[in-house]
């Protein structure tokens, strides 16, 4: 990497490892396909790396080289919200003439975001045929704030499923809850990451 190049990219680089769940140095060396001295080496002694290996370390990461240089990661969107619903089918319109209209700010931009296609009606009515589910990857040892939550998993031993989370027996064990009554939920087992579900893009009906 040239030497002239600015260094806010490493301060960038340091913001992002702290601030996305599950992400820590070795982590990213694995994503990276680095080894965890080089990964430590950059990040905590600033080491230059070189161009391929910053490529490789923006590309696990998710982001642009100029998103990593500038440190502009994330694109939110603020979403008006309209109305509620509390009972039945029917929801009920918010009258803002009484006051400021409420919002939620919806990322667009989350780290290590995924997404899954839903094929056929084993999870119906929860997600259906066509469906997308965007999902936000955490690595094993940050399976624990995604208790409860619907999520993508890959287990240790390297199966795939869509579950609902539940603690296990023990630390670092969990319960993948199913959603048809039909199919067995898996116990105790260990994750190598977690995604919980952040939105659904619903498929064509």
């Amino acid at each position: 990497m040239p030497s002239s190049m600015s260094e806010s990219w490493r301060a960038h680089l340091k913001r992002l490892i702290d601030e996305t769940p599950g992400l820590t140095m070795k982590a990213l060396s694995l994503k990276a396909n680095l080894s965890p001295s080089t990964v430590h080496s950059i990040v905590s002694k600033g080491a230059s790396p070189s161009i391929d290996n910053f490529l490789a370390i923006c590309a696990a990461l998710g982001v642009s080289p100029a998103q990593l240089l500038e440190g502009e990661f994330r694109q939110t969107n603020s979403i008006p919200i309209v109305g509620f619903v509390s009972a039945g089918e029917g929801w009920t319109p918010i009258d803002h003439a009484t006051g400021p209209e409420d919002k939620i700010e919806f990322d667009l931009g989350a780290h290590d975001t995924i997404g899954i296609e839903v094929r056929g009606d084993s999870m119906s009515p929860v997600y259906r045929n066509g469906d997308f589910l965007i999902c936000y990857r955490q690595f094993g040892p940050n399976a624990d704030n995604c208790i409860g939550l619907d999520c993508v998993v890959r287990t240790a031993d390297n199966r795939h499923f869509v579950k609902i989370l539940k603690r296990g027996t023990r630390p670092g064990r969990f319960n993948l809850k199913s959603y048809n009554p039909l199919v067995d939920d898996i116990e105790d087992v260990a994750l190598s990451w977690s995604a919980p579900v952040a939105w659904v893009r619903r498929g064509a009906r």
